[in-house]
């Protein structure tokens, strides 16, 4: 396919910053390259043809000044163009094919443009799709990849029975990975302000060795990994090679091979177990990346926070502390400065509507008073009394808002007592050996009141425990079933003369008297079976 044309001429569409580019041209071999003289409307009218997606035949009328600009033309070896088509290529460009002659292109040339035009959009057409059909294939294979790798890590998580285990199998799963160099895993320390590798993998120790991150207020907002631990978001460094805030560790990294990393904080119910930080050999990694990695670090902390729980509770080594808050302002609280009264916390119950029920009693005041103060206060939906015995009663209160005793809970701590009296909460709470003190009160205190450590003590608590045996039944049995039983423990179901009838109970709980029969007597099995059951057995339930 030949066009007898002069000139022709290709404009390209870029997409991506939304401009025409004068791609490639050709001229008559008995021409040379720069003799073609375009219009002065050219540019206009090729990127009219464009947005129109129509076919524009244009001819230059030739005035007396015309012919004197020709004399000049062949004086200066110009030639000016004077008749031309120009054909749009879809969302691909314009071509142009155009004659310096005076004679108007004839119908079988703009026939010709026309089928080159529409063969060119097409083989493009194709092209672009087979190019993108690439690039989804091979932005499946490397999403299989990475999806390949966590479900890799995250078999490694639930094997691992320790810290070390969990840090060492992420570090060696990412660091023999195709989409990783290496990786390593910091750890804060609070006194020093710095954060040093605690496990690696895919670097020489040296590298590591000379690691230490300052976490104080300077060094923050430079560093992507103090910046990811100081505010709990990934951190992303698209080229170490230019970016400034890698600066002390540039030339070391990029002599491993790494171009950029990303920073993932190890955080899980804003507790901080550290920063995951990988590289990779290429810059600007894929930001759909960083979705993935930012889940697998809540997968981690996770991980670390069961393995750490499980630690606890078959170990006889825990931290009591002993806390108070001088300005309470939880619902409690409030009730014993309107009853003005004391009360001793006796048990939680949480219940799948969020709400959770707070069992405590009250001593030397009647039980009317109680209910009347509780009236007052928005934050306690249900008030009951329980049982009211001679000196004593009990209550059962429905809250909104959170107290001091699930705040411990949320923090995996235990309560062992709690008394709020003259304005003041007094606690006792135990927390896994292995937990940091520090960061468990910042919790507590955590759009909390302010609360007081006034004592630290490590203490032996025999494994064979009633707090043992009451996390092995709350591990075997159901939450409803739980909320069940501890339901009508706190109720006096279970006193003689009851205190409460199934009835009563049941209706605490918002279901039916059959409902709750049955619920409490799979939890009595279960406790049962823990008691009575052969070894065997109990093993496998």
């Amino acid at each position: 396919m030949k066009l007898d044309v002069e000139y022709t001429a290709l404009w390209r569409y870029d997409e991506t910053t939304g401009e025409f580019h004068h791609q490639t041209r050709s001229v008559a071999s008995e021409m040379e390259p720069d003799t073609v003289q375009l219009p002065t409307e050219f540019s206009e009218q090729v990127w009219q043809a464009f947005i129109s997606n129509e076919t524009a035949v244009k001819t230059t009328p030739r005035t007396p000044e015309d012919e004197r600009e020709i004399e000049e033309e062949h004086t200066s070896r110009t030639s000016l163009l004077q008749n031309y088509i120009l054909v749009p290529l879809g969302r691909h460009g314009v071509i142009c094919a155009g004659t310096t002659h005076a004679e108007a292109l004839n119908e079988r040339t703009i026939d010709l443009a026309n089928t080159l035009a529409t063969t060119l959009e097409t083989a493009w057409n194709r092209a672009v799709g087979e190019e993108q059909l690439a690039r989804q294939n091979e932005e499946l294979a490397r999403l299989d990849r990475l999806n390949g790798l966590i479900r890799e890590i995250d078999k490694a998580l639930v094997e691992a029975d320790s810290r070390a285990a969990i840090d060492r199998a992420v570090c060696d799963r990412l660091a023999a990975s195709d989409q990783y160099e290496f990786a390593w895993i910091g750890k804060q320390d609070p006194v020093t302000e710095t954060i040093s590798p605690r496990e690696w993998a895919g670097v020489d120790d040296r590298y590591v060795n000379e690691l230490e991150i300052r976490t104080d207020g300077t060094a923050a907002g430079r560093n992507p990994i103090a910046t990811a631990a100081a505010t709990g978001t990934l951190q992303v460094v698209s080229d170490i090679a230019t970016e400034t805030r890698f600066e002390p560790l540039r030339e070391r990294t990029l002599e491993r091979g790494a171009r950029s990393c990303i920073s993932v904080p190890l955080i899980y119910k804003q507790s901080l177990y550290g920063v995951l930080t990988v590289y990779a050999d290429h810059p600007r990694p894929d930001e759909r990346d960083h979705v993935v990695l930012a889940e697998l670090g809540q997968m981690i902390a996770h991980a670390i926070t069961a393995v750490e729980t499980r630690e606890t509770r078959h170990t006889n080594q825990v931290v009591e502390l002993t806390l108070q808050c001088r300005e309470p302002n939880t619902p409690l609280c409030h009730l014993t400065q309107h009853a003005e009264c004391a009360i001793e916390f006796e048990g939680l119950v949480h219940h799948a509507d969020g709400e959770p029920d707070v069992f405590f009693t009250v001593s030397d005041i009647r039980p009317e008073e109680i209910i009347t103060a509780g009236e007052q206060i928005t934050a306690i939906t249900e008030l009951h009394c329980l049982s009211d015995q001679t000196n004593e009663a009990l209550f059962r209160a429905r809250v909104s808002k959170p107290t001091l005793p699930s705040r411990v809970v949320e923090q995996d701590g235990i309560v062992r007592t709690l008394t709020i009296e003259d304005g003041a909460v007094t606690a006792t709470v135990d927390i896994s050996h292995t937990a940091t003190v520090r960061k468990f009160i910042e919790q507590l205190r955590h759009d909390g009141p302010s609360i007081e450590l006034l004592s630290r003590r490590t203490q032996e608590r025999t494994l064979k425990t009633h707090g043992t045996f009451q996390t092995i039944c709350e591990e075997r049995l159901t939450a409803k079933q739980l909320a069940t039983l501890q339901t009508a423990y706190f109720s006096g179901f279970f006193q003689s003369p009851r205190t409460n009838t199934g009835r009563e109970v049941a209706a605490s709980l918002n279901v039916s008297q059959p409902t709750f029969t049955t619920h409490l007597r799979a939890a009595e099995r279960r406790v049962c079976e823990l008691l009575f059951a052969p070894k065997e057995t109990t093993a496998i339930l």
